[in-house]
């Protein structure tokens, strides 16, 4: 082996090397991401049996049981609308299930295409499935963006609990912050380069 392919072999291992190393943190965020996001995809089944109190709760599973997240949250958006919950909790009802939503398509986009590491970010994309070049989406993140959403669906998980009853989430000033300030995942929109092209 001359000292070219040498150069050549030491290069391609050290590549190797990040990019298993990118790709093993982009699978433990995003399997952290998913379990968290599952539970708090049955925070929202928990909602509806709440809010359809004191209706007994098999009834609610009865209707609801199965039934996919977008309908589920579009019922339970109604039932919460015309229910006896305080306006602000409401309106913090309203605005957890906006920004799920936003979490939702990201989730969505990486569960149906795939990632894959590029150069310390990571690239989500419909190439290989659109049905016209004008379709095809990129989306680039990053594991901030995975821990964010992951954060951010804990944060909806447990507001959620306490938006029945009596019961205050009571926390210090930064927990109080942690829990209720601005959301850390800030929605991605991919871009569609057939679309940019012409």
């Amino acid at each position: 082996m001359n000292e070219e392919d040498h150069g050549a072999g030491a290069e391609m291992q050290a590549f190797r090397q990040s990019y298993e190393k990118d790709a093993n943190e982009l699978f433990s965020a995003l399997g952290e991401f998913i379990c968290i996001y599952a539970t708090t995809e049955t925070s929202w089944h928990m909602c509806l049996d709440r809010s359809l109190y004191p209706l007994n709760p098999a009834i609610s599973r009865a209707m609801a049981g199965g039934m996919r997240l977008g309908d589920l949250t579009g019922v339970l958006s109604r039932v919460i609308a015309m229910g006896d919950l305080p306006d602000e909790r409401k309106r913090e009802f309203r605005e957890c299930l906006t920004h799920f939503d936003h979490i939702t398509a990201f989730r969505n986009r990486l569960i149906h295409r795939g990632a894959t590491p590029s150069y310390g970010r990571f690239v989500s994309s419909n190439s290989l499935t659109a049905k016209a070049r004008e379709s095809v989406e990129v989306l680039r993140f990053s594991l901030r963006d995975l821990r964010a959403a992951a954060d951010d669906c804990y944060r909806i998980h447990v507001r959620l609990m306490y938006l029945w009853g009596d019961n205050e989430l009571v926390l210090s000033g930064s927990g109080r912050q942690r829990m209720y300030g601005p959301w850390r995942y800030k929605p991605l929109q991919p871009i569609k380069p057939g679309a940019e092209s012409d």
